[in-house]
């Protein structure tokens, strides 16, 4: 059986836990050679000596993130096929007129500033290698209204209009750009989230409510994996996907949908 990512070098940001991990473990085990980024120390440690791709410590919230990215993956490898903006975290709950902008600043940071930039500095090193493909990570929440956290659904759509922009931009070079908008997938960023926005004492209660809360409204009624999501992911970075651009695939169970009375 062919590796579907052999003899490519893929970056991966925040790939050392949830979705970010499942990435690098899908990537590594269809043959690519894998550069992923994390804040965490030992949780990358432990990733990197799990998977075999490479660990290099960063948060993407350095505004020299993006030098310092480009420079680890050429370390590795003299090219870089794929580049997977995963990196996110959770938002401070709150609206419009109730959002401190010091918060806002923060989900701008994550989901918007450090994928613009890591977009910009990698896309002259695929194009001087003939192409490559962009995946961003989104999210349902980019797409639909009444979200807890106004800034994270707010810059979440900014990374989906992003997405489509850069590939109409960088198309002519062969360089795709796609996005994949998870639903509710069980991973620590809803832990994450409570935790910001609630008593650590009541967290995980209401996790396991949350949960079942998001399944009742989707049409497939289980929580999704991350390698629903990785899986996805693995389809476009891949040569199948090879007049895909622009596109986001929505990875749900059909929440955006939801659930009808059968007739």
């Amino acid at each position: 059986m062919s590796l579907r990512l052999a003899d490519k070098l893929a970056v991966v940001t925040g790939g050392t836990n949830g979705i970010g991990l499942s990435i690098v473990e899908t990537f590594s085990r269809e043959g690519a050679t894998v550069v992923f980024t994390g804040r965490n120390l030992e949780r990358g440690e432990a990733a990197e000596a799990a998977t075999g791709g490479k660990f290099i410590a960063l948060d993407v919230t350095d505004p020299e993130h993006a030098e310092k990215l480009v420079a680890a993956a050429l370390g590795v490898g003299k090219r870089i096929d794929i580049l997977v903006n995963n990196a996110g975290g959770a938002a401070h709950r709150g609206g419009v007129e109730t959002i401190a902008a010091d918060h806002l600043d923060e989900a701008m940071a994550v989901h918007l500033r450090a994928p613009w930039l890591a977009i910009a500095r990698v896309a002259p090193v695929m194009r001087a290698a003939g192409g490559g493909s962009i995946i961003n990570i989104c999210s349902v929440a980019a797409q639909r209204v009444g979200a807890h956290s106004t800034p994270y659904a707010v810059t979440k759509a900014a990374l989906l209009h992003l997405t489509r922009c850069a590939a109409a931009e960088l198309g002519g070079d062969g360089i795709r750009v796609n996005s994949v908008s998870p639903g509710f997938i069980k991973t620590s960023i809803h832990a994450s989230w409570l935790k910001l926005n609630t008593e650590p004492a009541h967290a995980e209660g209401i996790l396991d409510f949350i949960a079942q809360s998001f399944v009742r409204r989707q049409v497939i009624p289980q929580s999704g994996q991350p390698n629903d999501v990785s899986e996805a992911v693995l389809y476009l970075a891949s040569d199948e996907s090879k007049f895909v651009t622009g596109t986001d695939l929505v990875i749900d169970g059909g929440l955006m949908w939801g659930q009808v009375k059968k007739f």
